[in-house]
């Protein structure tokens, strides 16, 4: 053994038996300690109660149907559950949609109202998006890329009026 060491070569088993120690050591560490690892934003909030998308006035069924998917999907990135139906304490989020022809152009208006359970208002927000230009029936205006729009400008806005009232949702993700 000590021919290995005047060598500069450590004993194989030696060598082996310290890394296993090493390991065993950061395994205990990591097992038995308060220390969160992560360096991200650890929240202490809770989650936001399900929202259930109940009503959304003045919005083509098709349309609808299209955006309701958006919603879903673009709350999801930030920790906000859509859903179809009732869910106990649960929030609702209603929409009212109005297409307007402008002399720049056809605008989507929306506006939203987040109610708790028992139906009080928690938030109210609007918004406009343009909508480009649609020969006949200015509802053609609102594809896939506008609907896209209006659920991540609601999804934001639900994110930062939930964060305010405690819950923990995510940030906007970046495009």
């Amino acid at each position: 053994m000590m021919r290995a060491f005047s060598a500069g070569r450590w004993p194989t088993g030696l060598f082996h038996s310290l890394l296993a120690l090493v390991f065993l050591n950061l395994l205990a560490s990591c097992a038995g300690g308060t220390k969160v690892l992560s360096t991200g934003t650890a929240t202490s909030a809770n989650t936001p109660p399900p929202i259930t998308l109940v009503e959304m006035k003045g919005l083509p069924p098709a349309k609808t149907e299209m955006l309701t998917a958006y919603m879903a999907e673009a709350a999801g990135k930030r920790d906000i559950a859509i859903v179809q139906g009732s869910f106990g304490e649960g929030y609702r989020l209603d929409g009212t949609f109005k297409i307007q022809t402008t002399d720049k152009g056809i605008v989507l208006a929306h506006h939203w109202t987040l109610s708790d359970g028992k139906g009080q208002q928690l938030h109210a927000f609007s918004e406009q998006e343009p909508a480009g230009v649609a020969a006949g029936d200015p509802w053609a205006a609102a594809d896939a890329e506008l609907l896209h729009r209006v659920a991540e400008t609601a999804a934001n806005d639900l994110a930062r009026r939930l964060s305010e009232l405690g819950f923990a949702t995510k940030p906007a993700p970046h495009s």
